[in-house]
């Protein structure tokens, strides 16, 4: 439903806002994707906050002239209202600075899922977008917080790891044919990439494509 809404409350506030000019304006429009909250969860779990955050993720994708702060990693776990309030806002003047007024774009974007691919060895590699140096923040070469699943949407974590200039190689013996990834799918994960600037990646969930013929 938040798919829907998000993204038509968006253009019902630029249709106001251009009324009141008298002339077309697509105002820019910047949020903050949901941060962690609540207690970490040991196995894979349905999320009504990641699926929140999915929804912010999408909005993104498909409606023009907006920006989302990822924050995954600055929440508080036993407070809906965290108070570490500084880096969400200096995430968001980047992007307003990056977009509109000259600033640095490197350190403005945070990582974002491109490409979702199986390869020729059955492992699905995802290629992101703004992904520099893409990292774990304690510099390990394992990448916690994926899960993939068949087109039974019967979720298992799943060994990851970086290969590439903005590639990660994902695989699990448990899951033959890999239909859906998810990555920090639930309610307080693990965050563990980050860009050069520091920024962590955003929660997702996409299907699996083919393997390219």
């Amino acid at each position: 439903e938040y798919r829907e809404l998000f993204p038509t409350m968006i253009e019902s506030w630029r249709t106001v806002w251009s009324e009141r000019r008298g002339e077309t304006i697509k105002l820019p429009f910047y949020f903050v994707q949901l941060p962690n909250y609540r207690q970490r969860k040991a196995k894979p779990t349905e999320s009504s906050w990641a699926d929140l955050r999915e929804a912010q993720r999408l909005t993104l994708d498909r409606v023009p002239q907006t920006g989302m702060a990822v924050t995954i990693e600055l929440g508080d776990p036993a407070d809906i209202h965290p108070t570490n309030q500084l880096p969400v806002g200096e995430r968001l003047a980047r992007l307003a600075l990056a977009e509109h007024y000259g600033g640095d774009a490197s350190r403005a974007y945070a990582p974002r899922p491109a490409t979702t691919m199986l390869d020729s060895d059955g492992n699905v590699r995802v290629r992101f977008t703004n992904a520099t140096d893409l990292a774990t923040p304690t510099g390990d070469a394992r990448v916690v917080g994926f899960e993939l699943a068949g087109d039974d949407r019967a979720f298992v974590y799943a060994e990851a790891a970086i290969s590439g200039d903005g590639d990660v190689r994902i695989t699990s013996p448990t899951i033959k044919i890999p239909a859906y990834v998810r990555y920090l799918w639930q309610d307080n994960p693990p965050p563990s990439l980050v860009n050069a600037a520091g920024l962590p990646a955003t929660p997702f969930e996409l299907r699996v494509e083919p393997m390219a013929e």
